[in-house]
């Protein structure tokens, strides 16, 4: 498999942020409820792209950005 596409599918807060079209207060608190998948690397937090596209095709109440 291509290194540039591993890459590609890990995403920073800022880009899951505009990729989710919600504020980083709303991912950080979500990460703090355990409530969106994401992997802490070395103090850093990443999110793969493919686990939130599941995420979002889940439970709709569970995908809702109430904050």
């Amino acid at each position: 498999m291509n290194d540039k596409h591993n890459l590609d599918i890990w995403l920073t807060v800022d880009q899951t942020a505009a990729y989710l079209k919600c504020s980083k207060s709303c991912l950080y608190h979500r990460v703090s409820r355990n409530s969106i998948p994401f992997s802490k690397s070395i103090g850093r937090l990443r999110f793969n792209r493919h686990a939130l596209d599941r995420w979002m095709r889940g439970d709709p109440a569970e995908a809702e950005f109430d904050c």
